[in-house]
């Protein structure tokens, strides 16, 4: 079994496999696209290179002035937002299978690995967008001692500070697992009337405190070389210390201000299939790209317990 990135001469007509690209699109794979389209929710587009609108300042403007005079005109405006020229980017793995390693349903198998790699992928890609667009700043959550600040207060005034730097409240927050474990212990174990009950909230019911949509804990993983020795480790794709407030809608078009969008091409995946004598190639590809439409809109902390 060898896994390989897709070439040119799989892509070809009598390689597409509808039967397979049906059922990559109908394999879902939890957590890691949950946390994707979280971050960047999916947007459909007609062609490989089309245009999306980059919302910035200047959108939440107030005018004085537009009542219209008597035989005069209303007052004429511009947008203050860009229109970005854009264009797909065609990723894709290939998995190439031995005959001694073919077996019972060995075809949606290697779509089902093939798919989950590429969004992982582009989960990794997401997240590095995310990191790089927001700005940052560091908090201490424990129970007691120099510098500590409390969780909740802290989350409170980082949805605030994305609303100062664009004009709108964040909608959702996206949290690193160490970084949750970090609020929990630090709330328990507070003498603070009300923390302590407050440590137990749901991601749910803390969203519906702090006023967003959306709260998430992101618990998925990675496997990486370490460029220092080359041994194999393990990770989060996303920090797990820390916490970022954005904002982000289901059903999304390309005029909607979410800071974040993954525009794709029609369905998403595309699945070719290779007889090659005594092995075979099986392909899964897709055109996306991840952009940030919303300019300052992004907030984080990084969070420590000592």
């Amino acid at each position: 079994m060898k896994l390989i990135l897709a070439n040119s001469d799989s892509y070809n007509a009598s390689a597409f496999s509808a039967e397979l690209t049906g059922y990559a699109a109908g394999y879902k794979v939890p957590n890691v696209s949950d946390t994707l389209d979280f971050i960047a929710p999916p947007v459909p587009v007609p062609s490989r290179r089309f245009e999306y609108a980059k919302f910035g300042s200047g959108d939440l403007l107030v005018d004085a002035d537009d009542e219209r005079a008597v035989f005069g005109g209303f007052k004429t405006i511009k947008s203050d937002g860009t229109i970005e020229n854009a264009k797909l980017v065609h990723r894709g793995l290939t998995l190439e299978l031995d005959e001694d390693e073919m077996s019972s349903g060995y075809e949606q198998r290697a779509v089902e690995r093939l798919k989950k790699r590429l969004l992982r992928n582009e989960l990794a890609r997401a997240v590095s967008m995310l990191a790089t667009a927001a700005t940052n700043s560091s908090k201490k959550w424990m129970a007691s001692g120099t510098g500590k600040t409390t969780p909740d207060a802290d989350l409170i005034d980082l949805v605030k500070s994305v609303a100062d730097a664009c004009g709108i409240h964040a909608n959702r927050i996206l949290c690193g697992e160490s970084a949750w474990a970090y609020r929990y212990a630090a709330m328990v174990a507070s003498s603070a009337p009300g923390e302590g009950a407050s440590a137990k909230l749901t991601p749910e019911q803390l969203a519906q405190f702090l006023g967003i949509d959306e709260f998430r804990v992101s618990k998925e993983r990675y496997e990486y070389t370490d460029i220092s020795d080359g041994s194999k480790k393990k990770g989060n794709i996303l920090s797990s210390a820390k916490v970022f407030a954005f904002n982000g809608s289901k059903g999304v078009d390309i005029d909607d201000p979410s800071t974040f969008k993954r525009f794709h091409l029609g369905d998403g995946f595309k699945t070719f299939i290779e007889d090659k004598g005594y092995m075979k190639s099986i392909t899964v590809a897709h055109y996306s790209l991840l952009a940030q439409t919303g300019v300052g809109a992004v907030r984080s902390l990084t969070i420590s317990n000592s």
